[in-house]
């Protein structure tokens, strides 16, 4: 392993490890249709975006979108990681990592083969 492999290495396991220590959050809630253009049953889990912040402070407080189908309240929102985003963040990363890790491997020197084939 060169100089440039282990720069590559210690920067895509310090980007893959800060993604970890920030990673993205959604709020969820269940939407309870009261429309008559909608049919009347089991409500549905409504994922929104809220951004980054760190594993042990979540977000909270951030406006969600209202529709006037819906019926929102505490009860039914809650703040969770979004698992699904942060695994293909870390697969890019790991992919970007590995590639640039393959690229500036270079090729080997044999040294016990000396150029007049003898060892």
């Amino acid at each position: 392993m060169n100089a440039k492999q282990k720069t590559i290495l210690c920067l895509g396991v310090g980007a893959f490890v800060l993604m970890g220590l920030f990673p993205p959050w959604v709020y969820c809630y269940n939407e309870w249709p009261f429309s008559p253009y909608t049919s009347p049953g089991a409500p549905r889990e409504i994922r929104y975006a809220v951004g980054y912040s760190f594993l042990t402070k979540p977000p909270m407080g951030r406006s969600i979108p209202r529709n006037t189908d819906m019926f929102l309240t505490r009860s039914n929102m809650f703040v969770a990681l979004d698992i699904e985003r942060l695994c293909v963040q870390w697969a890019i990363v790991a992919v970007i990592t590995g590639g640039l890790f393959v690229i500036c491997a270079g090729r080997k020197k044999d040294s016990a083969v000396k150029p007049n084939g003898t060892p």
